[in-house]
């Protein structure tokens, strides 16, 4: 490669990654932080840059962001659902939802068991445990949960979200689900 050639694709990703950047400032909460997805657009746009030449860099670019925001979304979205399936028969226990199970009782208290040992062996921090406690398993907003802990909403979704990774990725770790 040419030097002149390395200075020019310097020089575009800094601009794509401004281009990025600026892309984002009117999307409210994104699921993880902005830094990571500009990134991880980046890389992506130089690996599909190295197989074939691109005509319109920025919205190829733009194109990928918005397919990395999906992807993340998606992801949180089934780490959500999985997280609601086992608070599911917590809740037919007390008796405000009843679960699918033949006897929610037992469901209840292998999902209690399930919870309290994915929350003893993940990472959560103080902050996250609360707030995946209060939504889930007291059935609290985000608003409510925001307002209690004197919070911005969009700081709990980010604590929401980051906690979520944190627990599907100990359930993965332990073979609890794929």
């Amino acid at each position: 490669m040419a030097t002149g050639e390395a200075s020019w694709n310097v020089e575009l990703l800094a601009a794509l990654r401004s281009f990025l950047d600026g892309e984002l400032d009117d999307r409210g909460p994104l699921p993880v932080p902005r830094e990571d997805l500009v990134g991880e657009a980046l890389v992506r746009f130089l690996v599909a840059s190295a197989k074939q030449p691109i005509r319109s860099p920025f919205a190829y670019a733009r194109t990928i962001l918005l397919n990395v925001i999906r992807d993340h979304i998606r992801k949180l979205q089934s780490w959500n659902k999985m997280i609601e399936a086992m608070v599911g028969g917590l809740r037919g226990a007390n008796g405000d939802d009843v679960g699918r199970h033949a006897d929610p009782e037992d469901a209840a208290l292998d999902n209690r068991e399930l919870v309290s040992y994915l929350l003893k062996n993940s990472t959560l921090s103080p902050i996250q445990e609360k707030v995946i406690h209060m939504i889930y398993f007291d059935g609290m907003s985000i608003t409510e949960v925001a307002n209690e802990l004197s919070k911005n909403p969009g700081t709990i979704l980010q604590h929401r979200d980051r906690g979520l990774e944190k627990l599907a990725r100990c359930a993965e770790k332990l073979g609890v689900c794929r």
